[in-house]
């Protein structure tokens, strides 16, 4: 049904744009008027969402001064700002199923973007505790966009090319956007970095060791190639009824080397004596993964009065495939010298024999959902809102392996049936005249059911609530209880082993080559977790569109899903199973397949500012600036006043502090909690910081601009066991700080009938090539904690050139 749907829509909307296309060169773009203007509308765009008033607004001066190229490069922005990993997005009043259905479109079709408080989503039938993004996109934009942008790493040795075009029709309700994408990242070996070559196990006793110098064969970075293309689309069918569709496909291809092949052979001399000789192959072992996947979803959405129903479907086809070279022999073993090797001409590539591991994944999900939602009744404050839905799930992986001693095939499949309910209660009503002195308030609940067969059920439950007592000031608070099974791929991913990984063992406190296992484990249990969360929201400065921000979050998990990563004290002792060593007690294999961690708990704090003032003298500007607040009872529209994007500088700037008071994990029952603020890790990235700082300045005007942000992370220290180093590793603090400036060449180049609508960006990432230090207090460090290990790339400049017919 969804491949019918899509095909039908996309074939009409193709057509359409291919006839139109002849046309863009014809029509002369808009260009940006120095006034005015004075919009008269309804801002509750959705008829539910009457009485939220926004948190936050971003008008297209906004996006015009963030030199955003679009939709989801504007919205990932905003997102990541406002500390939302998950957010429910509306666009043009209309919930849709994956911000990917819009966020191909240029930014350049961004009239409005609303960010409305915690608890709204429930007011359009969906999730309570997530934040709502509200996007208008203009009702007229018909343009071809083409982006070519190169990357080049300042210490030489790695760039990075992209290019896309984006064809984009709106009309009204009817919008489609065809997209075409391909990125090449070059490859980076440890040779073009200032790495301390290792020697492989048992080397350092070899007599001899064939001249290569191995980090010329191992890759800190693969060569990789993407391309996609995706078009989706929207058209309304009636005043009632309208419809969305996406389909997109993606391929992608890395390739990295894993070193030299070696070995350690014996050489009987004259004198009957034995010489152990190290030796290396020529030609360096590969990895290389595939990834394919063809994908698509359409959602009807039907609208009467105040409510709201919609059917969404979804699918997706994709298959991996992973080549991966190794050697057939043991390592780490001396051997016999074969007859014939002559290692002193270089044929010793014959006598390192190879194999090739071949693991494939082949994966389908679907899913279907209906869902309605509206008032059911009316209370002093406001109509009772429910909301329910039922949703069918189907998720397929099937994985062959091809290892040594095994060609084994798998399948897993799981089909899941939900039921959704959720209510939204009206508590006080400034605009319905019940408990005014209150503003708005609202509770909402919310109960989600899965049923898997053969599986314990899935389960959420949410309690929200949001309080807005006066314009620009809002409170909203949710705690959330979740059962989830863990994702399919977890459970029956292929097996994959990769050889000669650098691994500190801090038992024995040495850097050995070991082999590190990957793939699914069938074992894992559902995850189990607690998640509280508060958060304040005040306008406090109308005239500079400040807004300040809290956001208090606890977190407490059950039974959680990670990797075991490379071996930390914590680790070795709690899962020694996962471990090998050879009978002389070295580290030569770890089984990296993940498992359930039986606890975590976080608490944190998150708290900012953001601001947007107009650097001019124009009288209309406080009232574009002032909050556009909810209609009176009884009231159709509104009339604000907007100011144009080119109506002179703006100073747009973000900055928050998150702090950590509490990341504790423990591994498993019975076992010492540890405290990743005060020494303790899981992993070899040593413990959490208690610290964090971002920041950004932007100054723009007419499409140029210039902006700086920032990143600090704070120091944070990994306590050890070994003899080898002094604990504790500390990781130095480090601050990344980005530069980008763009420039509309039309402005500079006003003559030039070529240079309209071109924009011409350079953006340097890590501006000052800084990295992390990580040592024991006599300033050793692990082989695998060198600087470029951790940043292979370091200072990135990047330049690049968009056109807009």
């Amino acid at each position: 049904m969804a491949g019918s749907f899509g095909t039908l829509a996309g074939s009409g909307s193709a057509l359409a744009l291919i006839a139109s296309s002849s046309a863009f060169a014809e029509q002369p773009a808009l260009a940006p008027q120095e006034n005015t203007i004075v919009v008269t509308g309804d801002r509750a765009v959705h008829a539910a969402l009457r009485g939220i008033v926004p948190e936050r607004s971003y008008e297209e001066a906004d996006v015009a001064g963030r030199g955003s190229s679009t939709v989801g490069e504007f919205i990932d922005e905003i997102r990541i700002e406002n500390g939302d990993d998950e957010i429910i997005l509306l666009v043009d009043g209309e919930p849709v199923a994956d911000l990917d259905d819009l966020a191909d479109y240029p930014a350049e079709a961004i009239a409005n973007l609303e960010i409305l408080p915690r608890g709204a989503g429930q007011r359009v039938g969906r999730e309570a505790n997530r934040g709502v993004y509200s996007l208008t996109l203009k009702d007229q934009l018909r343009s071809l966009t083409l982006a070519a942008s190169t990357k080049l790493a300042t210490e030489g040795a790695w760039s990075e090319k992209r290019g896309e075009a984006t064809l984009t029709r709106i009309k009204g309700r009817d919008r489609t956007n065809l997209t075409l994408r391909m990125r090449n990242s070059g490859r980076l070996l440890e040779s073009d970095r200032t790495i301390a070559g290792r020697v492989p196990t048992g080397f350092a006793d070899a007599d001899f060791v064939s001249p290569l110098d191995p980090t010329q064969f191992r890759t800190l970075r693969p060569d990789a190639r993407e391309w996609d293309a995706t078009l989706i689309g929207s058209t309304r069918f009636a005043p009632w009824l309208s419809g969305t569709y996406s389909l997109r496909g993606r391929s992608g291809t890395d390739e990295a080397f894993s070193g030299l092949p070696y070995g350690l052979f014996i050489e009987r001399l004259p004198d009957n004596t034995d010489r152990l000789l190290a030796l290396y192959g020529e030609a360096p072992l590969t990895q290389r993964s595939e990834r394919r996947s063809v994908g698509g979803n359409f959602s009807l959405n039907v609208t009467q009065g105040n409510w709201l129903a919609g059917l969404t479907g979804q699918f997706t086809l994709a298959e991996r495939t992973y080549r991966n070279e190794r050697e057939e022999a043991d390592q780490f073993g001396p051997r016999a010298l074969p007859a014939g090797l002559n290692y002193r001409s270089g044929m010793i590539d014959p006598f390192l024999s190879r194999r090739l591991d071949v693991s494939s994944a082949n994966q389908r999900d679907a899913s279907v959902r209906l869902s309605v939602s509206g008032p059911i009744l009316e209370g002093p404050a406001g109509a009772v809102r429910a909301r329910g839905a039922s949703e069918v799930v189907f998720a397929r992986l099937d994985s062959t392996e091809s290892l040594p001693g095994q060609d084994r095939k798998r399948g897993y499949s799981r089909d899941e049936k939900r039921v959704e309910l959720g209510l939204d209660l009206p508590l006080a009503s400034r605009r319905a005249g019940f408990l005014p002195a209150l503003g708005e308030a609202s509770a909402g609940l919310e109960l989600v059911v899965g049923y898997l067969k053969g599986l314990p059920n899935s389960r959420r439950s949410t309690l929200s609530g949001l309080w807005q007592p006066a314009a620009g000031l809002s409170f909203t608070g949710s705690t959330t209880r979740t059962q989830m099974p863990p994702a399919i791929e977890l459970l029956a991913d292929p097996v994959i082993i990769y050889d000669d990984v650098a691994s500190f063992d801090f038992i024995r406190g040495e850097t050995v080559s070991a082999s590190i296992v990957t793939g699914g484990n069938p074992a894992l249990r559902p995850l189990n977790e607690r998640v509280r969360q508060f958060t304040a929201n005040a306008s406090v400065w109308q005239a500079a569109n400040m807004q300040v921000f809290a956001d208090y979050r606890s977190v407490s998990r059950r039974d959680f899903v990670a990797a075991i990563p490379p071996a930390s004290a914590a680790i070795l002792a709690a899962f020694p199973d996962r471990f090998e060593r050879d009978p002389q007690g070295r580290l030569v294999r770890i089984d990296s397949r993940p498992v359930n961690f039986n606890r975590q708990d976080q608490k944190e704090l998150r708290y900012g500012l953001g601001f947007s003032i107009p650097l001019y003298d124009d009288t209309s500007s406080a009232a574009a600036s002032a909050p556009r607040m909810p209609p009176e009872e009884g009231a159709a529209v509104e009339t604000y006043v907007q100011t144009s994007v080119a109506a002179g500088w703006r100073l747009q700037g973000n900055a928050a502090h998150t702090v950590v008071f509490q990341d504790r994990v423990t591994i498993r029952p019975g076992l010492a909690t540890i405290d990743l603020l005060q020494g303790g890790a899981i992993g070899l990235g040593g413990g959490r910081p208690r610290h964090q700082f971002d920041a950004s300045l932007t100054l723009s005007r007419r499409g140029a601009g210039l902006g700086v942000s920032a990143l600090y992370r704070g120091a944070s220290t990994l306590a050890t066991s070994d003899s080898a180093t002094v604990s504790p590793l500390r990781f130095s603090p480090i601050t990344l700080v980005n530069l980008r400036g763009f420039v509309d060449l039309g402005e500079m180049l006003s003559d030039q009938p070529w240079s309209k609508q071109t924009r011409l960006s350079l953006t340097i990432n890590n501006l000052a090539n800084d990295r992390q230090v990580v040592a024991d207090p006599t300033g050793y460090a692990p082989h695998q904690y060198q600087a470029a290990y951790r940043d292979p790339i370091g200072r990135i400049v990047e330049l690049e050139l968009r056109k807009v017919f």
